[in-house]
């Protein structure tokens, strides 16, 4: 038994090694540790996150936190207030000194000044949560500063209501506003309820390649917009047919076709291949039954389509 737990020479020797390094380790990882937790950095990051989190009040306060030569916070100041003097409360013509008077992130004042110069508007307050990277602390944050007033369009929404908005105790409940699909702008899309600004702007950039919606269940070919958006939003809309912009196939040249949705680049060269071997389409109908396009593809496309007119192709297209 005294033999079993007698060490040798060299067993001794390992055992003091290992306990030693195990006493480097664990010294360096706390010294390492340390100047991690004292940085000056972490100080201004910790307190960063603290005053995102702070109850809103008219007078944003704002501590003041100084450090010693190593990094080291010093004895606290006492806090000093500084009172909001927004030039207005409208989002949509805030200033970056507004923003940042609400002590707004750099990269959040930015992303929202961009958002409106690529022609976003903020219809009511709720649309800023669609702003990327404003979380909802700091949204709560801010949303008692702002206040978007009604404009003229929204004015018109209740116009038929007149009487009763007047009347006490009856609630004020906008008429629904139909929009026609080819003459609405991105700003009207946004209006309805699913439909977000860049969503909108495909809308009308798939509308401009096509030449115009001939019927609303078109919009289900817009990237992003799916049956149940669609569903929310079809009884707000309505579509004329009149107002789609069609391609004399006689004259168009090939770039034209190729840019059409409807038509693949093989398509675009089948229909120019056999106008130039009859020189001219007389009736659009034997692109069907001369199998020059597949009748599902026909079906789609012949109402972008005429044979002559003094508007020939697209604007700005020779």
């Amino acid at each position: 038994m005294k033999d079993f737990f007698r060490f040798s020479w060299r067993e001794k020797t390992a055992s003091l090694l290992l306990l030693g390094l195990t006493l480097v380790v664990i010294l360096v990882f706390f010294l390492g540790r340390r100047d991690r937790i004292t940085g000056a950095d972490n100080f201004r990051m910790f307190d960063s996150l603290v005053r995102s989190m702070m109850p809103v009040s008219d007078t944003l306060s704002v501590p003041e936190v100084k450090t010693d030569g190593n990094g080291l916070r010093t004895k606290p100041q006492a806090k000093k207030s500084k009172r909001v003097m927004l030039s207005t409360r409208d989002p949509n013509k805030m200033t970056t000194e507004d923003w940042e008077q609400l002590n707004l992130p750099g990269y959040l004042i930015r992303t929202i000044l961009h958002y409106r110069h690529a022609g976003g508007h903020f219809n009511q307050v709720e649309d800023l949560k669609k702003i990327y990277g404003l979380d909802d602390s700091c949204y709560l944050r801010i949303v008692r500063y702002m206040d978007i007033p009604e404009s003229s369009a929204e004015r018109d929404t209740y116009a038929n209501a007149g009487e009763e908005r007047k009347r006490p105790g009856v609630s004020r409940k906008p008429v629904v506003r139909i929009i026609e699909i080819n003459r609405s702008d991105s700003s009207d899309f946004e209006r309805l309820a699913g439909i977000y600004p860049s969503l909108a702007r495909r809308i009308v950039r798939y509308r401009s390649l096509l030449g115009g919606f001939v019927k609303k269940e078109q919009l289900l070919e817009v990237y992003g917009l799916n049956e149940k958006i669609f569903n929310r939003v079809k009884d707000k809309m309505t579509v004329d047919p009149l107002l789609i912009r069609k391609l004399n196939i006689n004259i168009c040249p090939l770039e034209t076709l190729e840019k059409h949705p409807y038509l693949t680049s093989y398509e675009a060269r089948a229909v120019i291949y056999y106008r130039s071997r009859y020189h001219r389409i007389d009736t659009l109908t034997s692109l069907d039954t001369k199998k020059v396009l597949s009748h599902a593809v026909f079906l789609k496309i012949e109402p972008y389509l005429k044979l002559k007119d003094k508007n020939s192709c697209f604007p700005g297209e020779k």
